[in-house]
């Protein structure tokens, strides 16, 4: 997760538009990283406060998507690429600042 730091502080910054834009071009290791930071977040191994956690709570069905190991990058960048309501991706990377 530390190697892609600069790209996952790009996708919490930049618009939605942009952030799909780069997830449908991105390569397998940044979804890697997306997937591990999703997953710790899942596991309850980053404090957040509890606006934070139910924010997350609606889109859990989507997040769990994207964390779970079984699933190839390809499903799992397809699943962030057209995922619906809110903002979920940017959500999380403003949240998770403090780790990168």
């Amino acid at each position: 997760m530390k190697q892609c730091r600069g790209d996952l502080q790009l996708l919490g910054e930049c618009r939605p538009s942009t952030r799909k834009l780069i997830l449908k071009h991105c390569d397998d290791k940044l979804i890697q990283a997306i997937s591990d930071a999703v997953y710790t977040t899942l596991a309850r191994k980053i404090p957040l406060s509890p606006q934070q956690v139910n924010r997350l709570k609606k889109d859990q069905t989507i997040l769990r998507q994207i964390a779970a190991k079984n699933r190839t990058p390809k499903q799992k960048r397809r699943a962030l690429a057209t995922q619906k309501g809110g903002n979920i991706i940017g959500f999380l990377f403003n949240a998770l600042k403090s780790l990168f």
